[in-house]
């Protein structure tokens, strides 16, 4: 085993650009491209390895090959399935409306995961906002009138944002990004979706797109208050201080610099983001890692292989890899999120 970095899977959007080309130089098919999975095992999306020895194997075999090797202690989550899913966004345009079930209501209704997912903005044109929750005291009943008469956009609590900021969207929250913004999306491995507005558009077919009125009112809390979260958000970008925890402090020299700040965490994952001046090992732990290159370029070096990242790259570390070196490719630093289930 060593870092498996994987070829993108581009999903065509109604609302989806190119900003994936202009951020991160990427080579866009035709279209409007508004997700690029980076790292999936999902029946809508198989990662396909692109480095080394297993080039061309699909991660969902992999899985069932070298389990262990590549889990470690972290079990697969309901299914058989690997636990989490990451991609990069582009909203060139409203996403819909819509809520995401929880686990329980999911394998019933849906045979899938539930949905908890967090967000990192890295982009954000001027005066962009997302929706983030119904506005406090929202009743079911309500929303469900405002729903039959289309007043939906009275109840939605909307949230300006800058790139930096972190949001986490438990499952049951009513959410929608809105147009020019770009996110990494950590989340558990699920593309169930129900959407309860749309904004009065048309799909391509000329159509408007479907609803999941009952099952969205079904699954949404109405008791979530994004006020008394602070809109859900905690700014990262200018985070330098020096980690004090024993992770990263074990790993400092002189001529290196490992800072650490933990972004969301819940009982489906942990993401954190690290700035890394020099070069780092990080300690074995017995599970997988994953992690997404921000900024600048990483070199990492594993299991026999070495590969860099530029930003915008994800890759997963296997379990059985206890030899990673990180190191920022330049002067400056890189900065990178790394995910893993706790």
């Amino acid at each position: 085993m060593y870092p498996l970095k994987f070829d993108p899977i581009y999903k065509e959007k109604i609302w989806g650009g190119d900003a994936l080309a202009r951020l991160f130089g990427r080579k866009l098919p035709s279209g409007r491209v508004g997700e690029s999975w980076e790292i999936a095992a999902h029946p809508h999306g198989q990662s396909i390895v692109s480095n080394g020895p297993l080039a061309g194997r699909r991660l969902v075999d992999l899985l069932h090959s070298h389990r262990d090797e590549i889990m470690g202690k972290t079990p697969l989550s309901a299914g058989e399935r690997f636990p989490l899913l990451v991609k990069l966004l582009d909203c060139n345009d409203w996403l819909s409306v819509q809520v995401h079930p929880d686990d329980e209501y999911a394998r019933i209704h849906e045979g899938d995961l539930g949905k908890t997912e967090s967000w990192l903005v890295l982009y954000a044109a001027p005066g962009a906002q997302i929706v983030y929750g119904l506005k406090p005291g929202t009743t079911r009943q309500e929303f469900a009138a405002a729903i039959a008469g289309n007043r939906v956009e009275d109840y939605l609590h909307k949230v300006n944002v800058r790139a930096g900021d972190v949001f986490s969207v438990p499952a049951g929250t009513v959410h929608a990004l809105g147009r020019g913004v770009v996110v990494a999306e950590i989340q558990q491995n699920s593309d169930t979706v129900y959407r309860v507005y749309d904004w009065g558009r048309l799909g391509d077919d000329g159509k408007p797109r479907k609803l999941h009125v009952e099952k969205a009112l079904d699954v949404i809390n109405f008791d979530f208050s994004p006020i008394a979260s602070a809109n859900g958000r905690r700014a990262v970008t200018s985070v330098t201080t020096a980690a004090t925890d024993a992770t990263a402090a074990t790993a400092a020299t002189a001529a290196s610099k490992c800072s650490i700040t933990r972004l969301d965490a819940n009982d489906k994952y942990v993401i954190e983001r690290i700035e890394l001046t020099g070069e780092w090992s990080p300690p074995s732990e017995d599970r997988f890692v994953i992690f997404m290159l921000l900024q600048g370029s990483l070199r990492v070096a594993g299991g026999g292989e070495e590969l860099w990242l530029r930003a915008g790259e994800s890759l997963l570390v296997p379990a059985a890899v206890t030899d990673l070196r990180l190191a920022a490719g330049d002067a400056a630093s890189a900065v990178l999120l790394r995910a893993y289930v706790p």
